[in-house]
């Protein structure tokens, strides 16, 4: 009988994986019902950038690009993560304004599930799971096994907010 269960081995679930065992947890399963990496990580192009209407996302690409960037000597593994930029472009009004718009399911939900003792989800990326992987990770089991995210507040992306009706993200310029 595994301690951890980690549903799904895409990036997110592997990095999860990944997370407790580098805090010394021994006993972690990871069940995928494909190959690991097949669901949408396989469709990803793998893009990591800091420019986001919010300071939590720009924060957490700082946290995930600090892993990137250490990959090797954090995993003994070869990674190829070459630093090449990243550019937005609008050419009008409408097109800037879209831009800046944060969405409330723009935002993952990361973290534990109200009422249901011992589950964690780390879901809904809208296409920033690579992006934030390794931050993500590292943030849901800090709440795991320290019963809350001590590098990043990862409050606003909690379940509750849905029910709430809160929209917490504001622009932010770091």
């Amino acid at each position: 009988m595994a301690s951890t269960i980690v549903l799904g081995g895409g990036v997110v679930g592997a990095a999860v994986a990944f997370f407790l065992c580098d805090r010394g947890e021994t006993d972690v399963l990871v069940l995928e019902r494909d190959q690991l990496g097949a669901g949408t990580t396989k469709g990803g192009l793998g893009g990591i950038r800091h420019q986001f209407v919010d300071e939590l996302d720009i924060r957490m690409s700082q946290l995930a690009t600090a892993f990137w960037r250490n990959f090797e000597d954090r995993t003994g593994s070869r990674h190829d993560f070459e630093e090449r930029g990243y550019l937005f472009i609008a050419n009008t009004e409408v097109g800037v304004a879209e831009l800046r718009l944060p969405m409330p399911l723009y935002h993952p939900i990361v973290g534990a599930v109200p009422g249901v003792a011992g589950l964690y989800i780390a879901a809904g990326f809208s296409g920033h799971g690579f992006i934030h992987a390794p931050a993500t990770a590292q943030l849901v089991v800090e709440e795991m096994l320290d019963g809350r995210a001590r590098t990043i507040d990862i409050g606003d992306l909690s379940l509750e907010r849905f029910g709430a009706g809160r929209r917490p993200f504001k622009a932010a310029v770091l």
